[in-house]
């Protein structure tokens, strides 16, 4: 992988500009692999900043471990701010940035703060470890095969629908194999060690019945995370999708799924695919919209140079030159601006009277 470094500056951003605007969902990826680019035989680690929050910090276990973050994320303003920050343990790098538009109602989390961070995306039954994304995907998923010692293999050649036009557009290659266990009585198992008892989840179950039933067939089950009672499931629509989901957010050091038949089920439970999601509140609030795109026509007016990427105000850093008022999770505003060393001529931007604030030039 090619890497763009950033030696420079403790605060480097990349500013997004999706047609689509604010308001919108949107998948955010960036890949990072270390290689020894610099020669130094020193993995670096530094934060990740999405918008004015910290998204999640960026370490290495070794040298050409590709570490990917992803994020379905609903920006509250028409730039997106992917923001790279030096915590002095090494040079930021980024080997590769991609935004992809969701439909609105795909993804949704408990509050218009919250953001989705992928913890995993996961194809059962998979008999080839292929990974899976566009173009099978429209949506550019990536789908990691999940080995599952325990399980049989179930597959089709058939395409498979969604149910009822679900939004979610599951791909047909990843939801045309599924998982089920080995013997018909028993129960498909599989948990992951969070760690850390105080994140919370979402939890994205995709089933398909890939079997023709015949007339004393039925397959039915329960699931439980953790013990408790997460969804009922009937699958009676051959090669049609659908999608369980967690109603609310759950919290563990563990996740522990079990899927069981229940008493009138004649076949074993299934699964063909799973998205768990760490949920990131991101309560920070961006610049006042009004104030940025002041300073912004300043910055244009004047041809400022002077290290200004991101919000002007946050993530930690504001921009050099400015202060700035904070009342908690309000946007923050434009307080004082120092352009003293800038060596400006000419008229004086009329965009400085846009900053209400504004108390010190």
């Amino acid at each position: 992988m090619d890497v763009r470094s950033f030696p420079q500056g403790t605060r480097n951003c990349y500013t997004l500009k999706p047609p689509e605007g604010k308001a919108r969902i949107y998948l955010i990826r960036a890949s990072f692999m270390y290689g020894n680019y610099d020669n130094q035989d020193r993995l670096p680690r530094f934060d990740l900043y999405v918008g004015v929050n910290k998204w999640d910090s960026v370490k290495f276990d070794n040298a050409s471990h590709i570490v990917i973050k992803e994020i379905i994320h609903i920006p509250v303003i028409d730039n997106i701010y992917v923001c790279l920050l030096n915590t002095g343990s090494g040079t930021p790098f980024i080997s590769a940035l991609e935004v992809r538009h969701y439909h609105n109602s795909t993804y949704q989390a408990e509050a218009e703060s919250a953001s989705l961070d992928l913890y995993q995306r996961l194809n059962f039954g998979s008999t080839t470890n292929e990974i899976v994304r566009f173009p099978d995907d429209v949506y550019d998923r990536i789908w990691t095969p999940y080995d599952c010692p325990r399980c049989a293999s179930r597959g089709t050649n058939f395409s498979i629908d969604s149910l009822n036009g679900s939004v979610f557009n599951l791909p047909s290659k990843v939801m045309r194999t599924a998982a089920l266990p080995i013997n018909v009585n028993d129960s498909l198992h599989f948990e992951f060690d969070i760690g850390d008892p105080t994140l919370k989840f979402y939890v994205y179950m995709h089933f398909a019945e890939l079997q023709s039933l015949q007339g004393d067939q039925y397959r039915e089950f329960n699931i439980t995370l953790n013990g408790n009672l997460l969804s009922e499931v009937k699958l009676h629509n051959y090669l049609h999708s659908m999608t369980i989901l967690s109603p609310q957010p759950v919290r563990g050091a563990n996740l522990s799924f079990s899927l069981y038949k229940s008493e009138k089920s004649t076949i074993p439970p299934i699964l063909n695919a799973m998205e768990i999601y760490i949920v990131r509140d991101f309560l920070q609030a961006p610049t006042d919209e009004e104030d940025v795109s002041a300073i912004e026509d300043v910055k244009s007016n004047y041809g400022l140079d002077e290290g200004w990427q991101g919000d002007p105000c946050a993530p930690v850093y504001p921009w050099n030159g400015l202060n700035c008022s904070y009342n908690g999770y309000e946007p923050p505003r434009i307080t004082s601006l120092n352009l003293s060393t800038s060596k400006l001529t000419g008229p004086i931007s009329s965009s400085l009277s846009r900053l209400k604030l504004l108390q010190h030039l």
